[in-house]
């Protein structure tokens, strides 16, 4: 452990030095295994060894420099199919969420259109607006549909208040109406035949008139 993190302390011309001397060790070596191996004299075939030698050693760089390129292919070859596994990983993401998106878009629409149908169909119902704005804000309270919510028995409650205050407005200023008019009238100025006996309200003013006769 403590080799592999010691520094290289080395000059440059010293590096060289030992790489010159590792290659004449190898081709000592390949020197020692062609004399052995053909039985050669070192001296009296000196330049068949040296040949020998050189051929050898050019042999081995060629040997080399194919595994070298071998290697470099192999990586060469892995890194683009591991690149293009990861293209093919980004085009099924990008499609996914693509596909999403679209989904997304569709659902935001139908929900859209479904909203416009509803509001076409409360503006066409023989409603009170305020009895409209109720039926949007509990339909949104409760999640469901205005058809939904119109069935529903708090919209029919505030349905029936509403009608029932409008009744009693209307009988009250009817009320107050007949009131007015009668007070406008001078029944000291009027005979028995400026009535008409034939209608509710000719018979409730000839009812005053007299009570104003006897008074």
């Amino acid at each position: 452990m403590a080799n592999s993190q010691k520094k290289d302390t080395q000059a440059p011309g010293e590096k060289e030095l030992g790489n010159a001397d590792s290659q004449e060790s190898k081709e000592d070596e390949i020197k020692t295994e062609i004399i052995e191996k053909f039985g050669l004299d070192e001296e009296e075939n000196a330049d068949l060894i040296e040949s020998l030698v050189q051929d050898k050693i050019e042999e081995r760089k060629q040997l080399s420099t194919a595994i070298k390129q071998k290697v470099a292919y192999r990586e060469k070859l892995k890194a683009q199919e591991s690149s293009g596994q990861e293209e093919e990983e980004q085009k099924k993401e990008k499609k996914s969420q693509t596909t999403t998106d679209e989904d997304g878009l569709l659902e935001k629409l139908k929900i859209t259109i479904k909203q416009e149908l509803e509001e076409r169909d409360l503006k066409s119902f023989d409603l009170e607006d305020e009895i409209k704005a109720e039926v949007r804000d509990y339909a949104k309270l409760k999640n469901i549909t205005y058809a939904e919510a119109l069935k529903s028995d708090y919209i029919q409650f505030r349905k029936q208040a509403l009608e029932t205050l409008k009744r009693e407005e209307k009988a009250s200023a009817s009320s107050k109406g007949k009131a007015f008019g009668m007070a406008q009238r001078d029944f000291s100025q009027m005979s028995p035949n400026d009535f008409d006996l034939t209608t509710k309200e000719g018979r409730e003013e000839f009812e005053e008139y007299k009570k104003f006769k006897k008074g």
